[in-house]
């Protein structure tokens, strides 16, 4: 679990503020402070952010070189809380629509789950599944960063004019046999 950017600014604004007072003797600027040092308050009170279980599904685990695929992102947790989730994909793989990075809000009760379209542009054997998840506790000020290693391997054949491309026959035989 790291801490918010936002934890320190509020803070540090808090504790000016409050500094300020004292040494300048104005009532005032401690009025300045107190909302942050109450946020920072309440916001640390809460319950930590919780964790978020991810799993990864392809359509199709083998397909060729050009093709598009579908991926659902199963998103499941333990308490109300809004997810960043980012999808690391190999070289020769893009997502074809939508961004790299998505944010969700997710509920106790009801996993949630995203479809996300992906394209094949180069052929070989990927290893995709490779997340990035943020959570954070309500007030955002303590964030949960999990790492998920990749779970599924994609093959990507390459297509039929590149396999023509590839090899071109030494010498060509107009028949069969050894003549």
């Amino acid at each position: 679990m790291s801490r918010s950017p936002k934890l320190a600014l509020y803070a540090a604004l808090a504790a000016a503020s409050f500094i300020a007072a004292l040494a300048l003797g104005r009532p005032e600027l401690a009025g300045l402070g107190a909302p942050f040092a109450l946020v920072l308050a309440i916001g640390l009170s809460l319950p930590p952010p919780p964790r978020v279980k991810v799993s990864l599904r392809l359509s199709r685990e083998r397909v060729l070189e050009g093709d598009e695929i579908e991926a659902e992102l199963s998103l499941s947790s333990s308490e109300d809380c809004e997810v960043q989730l980012a999808l690391a994909l190999p070289r020769g793989i893009v997502m074809v629509d939508g961004p790299a990075t998505l944010v969700l809000w997710l509920t106790r009760r009801h996993p949630s789950s995203v479809t996300v379209k992906l394209a094949c542009e180069r052929w070989g054997a990927y290893r995709l599944g490779d997340l990035f998840v943020r959570s954070g506790d309500r007030a955002r000020l303590r964030l949960a960063d999990q790492h998920i290693g990749a779970t599924s391997t994609l093959r990507v054949y390459p297509s039929r004019e590149r396999l023509q491309a590839l090899v071109s026959p030494r010498e060509t035989q107009p028949f069969v046999g050894n003549r």
